[in-house]
Formats: structure tokens, C-alpha cells, sequence
């Protein structure tokens, strides 16, 4: 469904008090709102298209908190028109270098017959961006809860957001259908290795949750998915020269290994592998 407020974004709603809001752009993100007794919170603001916040407003009459999955453009676009952010310490510097004009401009297109044009695009502004950690508890009121997990890998601070009542798991880029990308940035979060050993606290709190709602794609997705992911993470620790497939991803001639196993995908190259070299 869409709305007058920015029928851009295609709305679906998921649940009583949840939306996926589907953000256009070269890699449509979905985002989510999750609306609780006394405030909402919408995960994700995506490429910035239209006017979310009003959307958002049309949705839910609940005060709004906003957080973002990790610092890439494609997920933090739209923060120019909220307040106040929240976003993992070590996604921080890189969520405020995502919305320079500079860098914003290079998320910002309108291919022929999408629909938008780039005056549609949120214009830039200022956005105060809030550091929090693994743990943080998003409390919106009425038992509803979303706890933050730490879950680097595509980013250094990427985190997945864990809404206890309704036991559902937003799971931003670190957990999606096709692939997850582990090949930006640099340092030891930056790796295979990382993801996999930040998955296994995940994996062991699975009783608590029914489906994973991704970043990208399809949503909902099985628990199974994260099981998956756990072990094709651990299978290129144990064989990191073992691929099934490539594709050229952004140009990048080295990111284009990608093994799968069961729903999992991984994209990876070899110096994204280990926390340290071997």
C-alpha cells in the first residue's frame, strides 16, 4: 500500500503496531516500524526518498525514536529529517560521513521511469547521531522491547534489533537472503571471522524469536537462515579459498566470491576472511 505522505515507499503491514517500508533506490532497503504502547521506532531510514517521517506519522501517533542498522547510505539517507538518530559507537563517524552532501549524492538516482526525480530525495541537513552499544534496550511501552545485538561483519557497528513480545528479529544487512556482503572497510570487525563468532550469542538466544526481517529482499525469513549463517561462516573460516560462485560486485574485482549453504549467502574476498592474517 502507499500513501499520499510519500507514495514513494511501499507499505505492508506485518503484524498489529508493524510496518516494512520499502525505501526505492538502486538496492530498494526495507525499513520498519515498530510501534509500542507509549513511542514507536522505525529502523532504518533508506535512500531518503519522499517524506518519511511524515509517513511515519500517518502510521503511528506514538512519538518516534529512530536507529540505524549500520552506516551504509542505502539505510541512513533519510536521517536529514529526524532529530536525533541512534546508531552502534563504532558505526558512528561512518553514519556521520554517509550524510555529507558529497557522499549523500552518490546514493542519489532517477533512473528513467522509477517514478521519483532527485528534488524527491530528503534535502541535506544536520542530524545528531547517537552512540549505543550492544544491550541497549529500545523500551516503547506496553512489554515492548527491542534489544540491540552487535553483529559487525558488513560493517564494523552493524547490529540486529531483537522485539521480544512479538518475537520478531530486524536484522538490517547482517543477515539477508542474497547475499551478505563481507568485503567493505577495514580492521578485524570487517571479516568473516567476526560475523561468525558475534553470530553464536545470536544463534544461542533463537528460542526467543519466530522470523528474521532482513534489510533487503524477502521478509520474513525463517529462523533458519541465521543457523545457516552460522555455519557457512564457519566453513570459509575453515576453507577460505573454497567458492561456489562470483559476480563483479561494485566493481570490485575481489568481492566476487560467494559460497552458499541452505538459505545462507556469503560474498567475501580473501583479505576480509580473518581478524588477523594467517
Amino acid at each position: 500500500m502507499r500513501y499520499e505522505e510519500n507514495p514513494f515507499v511501499e507499505v505492508e503491514k506485518l503484524a498489529d503496531g508493524v510496518w516494512s517500508l520499502l525505501s526505492p533506490g538502486g538496492c530498494p532497503t526495507l525499513c520498519y516500524l515498530v510501534e509500542g504502547a507509549e513511542r514507536a521506532l522505525l529502523i532504518d531510514t533508506g535512500f531518503g526518498v519522499g517524506d518519511l517521517k511524515a509517513l511515519c506519522e500517518r502510521l503511528t501517533d506514538k512519538p518516534l525514536l529512530v536507529v540505524d542498522t549500520h552506516s551504509h547510505g542505502d539505510h541512513v539517507l533519510g536521517n536529514p529529517q529526524f532529530d536525533r538518530v541512534y546508531i552502534h559507537a563504532l558505526d558512528l563517524e561512518a553514519g556521520r560521513a554517509a550524510n555529507e552532501p558529497e557522499q549523500r549524492r552518490r546514493f542519489m538516482d532517477a533512473p528513467e521511469g522509477c517514478g521519483y526525480t532527485i528534488g524527491d530525495y530528503v534535502p541535506d541537513g544536520p542530524c545528531e547521531l547517537v552512540p549505543i552499544e550492544a544491550g541497549y534496550v529500545f523500551d516503547l511501552g506496553g512489554g515492548h522491547e527491542l534489544e540491540v545485538f552487535h553483529t559487525p561483519g558488513h560493517t564494523p557497528g552493524g547490529i540486529c534489533l531483537l522485539e521480544k513480545k512479538r518475537r520478531m528479529l530486524f536484522t538490517g544487512d547482517s543477515l539477508v537472503r542474497t547475499p551478505t556482503l563481507i568485503f567493505f572497510g577495514q580492521g578485524e570487525l570487517c571479516t568473516v571471522e567476526a560475523f561468525h563468532e558475534h553470530l553464536l550469542p545470536l544463534q544461542a538466544r533463537k528460542g526467543e524469536f519466530d522470523a528474521l526481517y532482513p534489510g533487503h529482499f524477502e521478509t520474513p525469513q525463517p529462523v533458519e537462515l541465521l543457523d545457516d549463517m552460522v555455519t557457512l561462516s564457519g566453513l570459509i573460516l575453515q576453507e577460505p579459498e573454497k567458492y561456489d560462485d562470483w559476480q563483479d560486485m561494485h566493481g570490485n574485482p575481489q568481492a566476487a566470491w560467494r559460497r552458499n549453504y541452505g538459505r545462507a549467502y556469503i560474498a567475501f574476498d580473501r583479505k576480509h576472511v580473518y581478524k588477523k592474517e594467517r
